[in-house]
């Protein structure tokens, strides 16, 4: 009987690529470049992070700011990579296109960059987070 069920949770794993349907590479970008356009506003490279061991093109984040932001909510869009690669410019402005379609949906949306590993042992990765974080709860109001 275990035999049975592990040969059917097996098969289930096998196929369940198949059942559904991934987005093709570059399909979310087609579908965001398709939306309207963005009449916010963009602020690119604010340094959020100075001091002897900021690093100038990992401390920044660029703020996507919809045109009624009074009381908006804000989000933090963190981009992906396992800690080890991205950048908040990379995989062809989707990370543009993210900020520009969550500030037509009202939100005031900061997408940052943050220091990689290997050169950066952990966790200085979730610190620049939590750096980028706190520099946006201190100057959301503006």
């Amino acid at each position: 009987m275990k035999r049975h069920l592990l040969l059917a949770a097996l098969c289930g794993l096998l196929l369940s690529p198949q059942a559904w349907p991934q987005e093709k590479p570059g399909g979310l970008l087609q579908r965001l470049k398709g939306e309207p356009s963005f009449d916010g506003r963009v602020v690119k490279d604010i340094v959020y992070c100075e001091g002897p061991k900021a690093e100038a093109a990992k401390h920044r984040l660029d703020l996507y700011i919809p045109k009624d932001a009074a009381n908006a909510p804000v989000l933090m869009w963190v981009h992906g990579g396992g800690w080890r690669m991205g950048d908040k410019d990379g995989h062809f402005g989707i990370y543009a296109q993210v900020g520009r379609a969550f500030a037509r949906a009202g939100f005031v949306t900061a997408v940052i960059n943050y220091r990689l590993a290997p050169q950066f042992k952990h966790p200085a990765h979730v610190q620049d987070c939590a750096r980028a974080f706190a520099w946006v709860h201190a100057h959301v109001a503006e």
